[in-house]
């Protein structure tokens, strides 16, 4: 298993848990619910929590550039 995957994957979810108490903690929690949830899709994440497709759609993108800013990505190792 790959060590770098491993540390990435702790560093998402530390970076959802650390916007719990931002003002990004609605997108913060659906996101985390997406993602590391009950392999909820698009659709069943909006059902279970009771807002429309686009609305989860919009609060995963967010969260989605946040991570892509601020978590270095394991695969864009130029080295390998």
């Amino acid at each position: 298993f790959d060590e770098s995957l491993d540390n990435t994957y702790t560093e998402i979810k530390q970076l959802l848990k650390s916007k719990n108490s931002d003002n990004d903690w609605v997108s913060a929690k659906i996101a985390e619910l997406y993602y590391f949830g009950k392999g909820f899709t698009i659709e069943s994440l909006a059902k279970e929590v009771g807002v429309s497709k686009s609305t989860v759609f919009l609060h995963i993108k967010s969260m989605r550039k946040q991570i892509k800013k601020n978590i270095k990505n394991p695969f864009d190792n130029k080295n390998e």
